[in-house]
């Protein structure tokens, strides 16, 4: 979503360290009082915000995945108040969802990533920004930059 890169801007240029959030159940997180933390310089944060316009105009392919389509941002609320307007049950309703996630921007010899992911269905639409760092050569969630949803 374009627009949204805008604010993620901003919570780049306010969160210069990132806290790591480690999960304790799927609703809870450990306190990060003592918890590792990185902190990016001035000349990465640039890097990160150039990267993020850049990315905000990237054109993406149609056949990126297989089975899968690139939707307009136009089409989406049209779309889901379509399938809100059927007479499927809610459970079947609730099986449309589209995914929003951007190009990842890698930092630090690629041992650092941010990601942004989100998703939208007929009860809304949410997005969370990400910081992952490379451990033992996987991917792993390091902490939350930011977080929306309506």
């Amino acid at each position: 979503h374009p627009d949204l890169f805008d604010g993620i801007k901003d919570l780049v240029k306010e969160e210069t360290t990132i806290v790591r959030r480690v999960h304790l159940t799927p609703l809870t997180w450990a306190d990060t009082t003592n918890a590792e933390r990185i902190k990016f310089t001035q000349a990465e944060i640039d890097f990160v915000i150039k990267e993020l316009d850049r990315v905000k105009k990237s054109p993406w392919a149609n056949n990126i995945f297989t089975d899968a389509q690139l939707v307009p941002l136009n089409t989406i609320n049209r779309l889901f108040k379509n399938i809100d307007a059927t007479k499927d049950s809610l459970m079947k309703k609730l099986c449309y969802k589209i995914h929003f996630f951007s190009s990842p921007i890698f930092l630090r010899h690629s041992t650092l990533c941010f990601f942004y992911f989100g998703e939208a269905d007929i009860l809304g639409q949410k997005g969370e920004y990400w910081l992952y760092r490379k451990e033992n050569n996987f991917w792993k969630e390091f902490g939350r930059i930011g977080v929306w949803f309506n």
